[in-house]
């Protein structure tokens, strides 16, 4: 497995730490930690494999703080950011194997990211419109908005 660089390790980091702080509730909080340092690990080693475990993990911890209650608002930027981390941990390792390590890829890394938040962000601000136009939504509301959010930034990114 070839490593990706630095520049996007960190990003994905940042990333994790963002998610983590958006989903803190009792529960939530010990699951999004096991799923960002499996991500983290996918991303740090370069195995697209373990980063794809860790979105799913983290994932989970998303649906699992919709049920504890956290605002859809934060369900959403923190479905974003784990997405955008995923997103950038399988880009950089697959910048890594195809140009190797002598080549210089934290860039177009770092633009990738920049590109993919950007998408992320774009989606957000869809779904929080949508949000604020229905009015208040319970748990349940917020996972649909949730899954909906998911598809549309996971289809952009790709």
């Amino acid at each position: 497995m070839t490593r990706p660089t630095l520049v996007g390790q960190m990003v994905v980091l940042a990333h994790l730490l963002v998610a983590i702080w958006l989903l803190r509730a009792p529960l939530t909080t010990g699951i999004a930690v096991f799923g960002a340092t499996v991500l983290a690990a996918g991303a740090l080693v370069g195995s697209r494999k373990h980063a794809s475990y860790g979105l799913v993990a983290m994932l989970g911890a998303v649906v699992t703080a919709s049920l504890e209650g956290v605002p859809a608002a934060m369900l959403v930027l923190a479905t974003v950011v784990i997405v955008v981390a995923w997103d950038v941990a399988t880009y950089s390792t697959r910048v890594a194997t195809n140009v190797g390590q002598a080549g210089s890829t934290g860039r177009i890394e770092l633009l990738h990211a920049s590109y993919s938040l950007a998408v992320g962000l774009a989606c957000t601000a869809v779904v929080l419109a949508a949000h604020a136009a229905l009015g208040p939504i319970h748990s349940f509301g917020a996972l649909a908005f949730f899954l909906i959010a998911l598809f549309a930034l996971t289809a952009a990114l790709h």
